[in-house]
């Protein structure tokens, strides 16, 4: 969609268009939430490591900021990418995410990435098991879906390579054409349904 009000005054080509992408995973009661949780710590996590931030941003320079984010509530699972990318670049940013989670699918993870991603996925959830609201949360976990925190936090170390691989490829789209997901775009530059 056209986003006027986000054009730049001053220079209309350093203008940003806003990306999202919502990709259709398992909710978070589906033993693949997993390894979905651990692919968005993975594609765009809080760290500059990350596979989009390490190669849409850092070495091809095609975004301000970009992170991935799970949500498995409610019995339904979406996989969330954001990304703020120069609008004059909009389809080769929009190209970069698609090969990033082609990659997943199709390449193994390191050791290294599988065990960062375990590691930060763990840190999350004891970090919000460590307060009132989530000890309140483990009991929920346990009335509802009859899993404590150990039982969780044992399924994340059981993570390989392997099974965060085939996770992608189950789950993510193979390319732009076939998946399911939702694409949206805010573009500057967009005009009458024409750039």
């Amino acid at each position: 969609m056209s986003s006027p009000e986000a054009t730049n005054k001053e220079s209309p080509n350093e203008s940003s268009a806003q990306v999202s992408l919502y990709i259709v995973v398992p909710p978070e009661t589906h033993p693949g939430s997993f390894g979905i949780k651990a692919i968005s710590f993975i594609l765009g996590g809080e760290n500059l490591s990350s596979r989009l931030n390490r190669n849409l941003r850092l070495k091809k320079g095609l975004a301000y900021s970009c992170s991935a984010n799970y949500s498995g509530d409610y019995n339904a699972g979406v996989l969330s990418i954001n990304a703020m990318v120069p609008a004059i670049k909009l389809e080769e940013s929009i190209d970069t995410i698609f090969e990033e989670i082609r990659k997943l699918r199709t390449e193994k993870i390191s050791e290294i990435e599988a065990e960062l991603g375990k590691r930060k996925v763990r840190f999350r959830i004891a970090r919000g098991f460590d307060s009132n609201s989530g000890h309140l949360e483990a009991v929920e976990e346990k009335l509802d879906n009859n899993r404590t925190v150990e039982e969780i936090m044992e399924e994340y170390n059981r993570l390989t390579p392997e099974i965060v691989q085939d996770i992608a490829f189950k789950y993510l789209p193979e390319d732009r054409e076939k998946g399911k997901y939702v694409l949206g775009i805010r573009d500057p530059l967009k005009k009458n349904g024409v750039k």
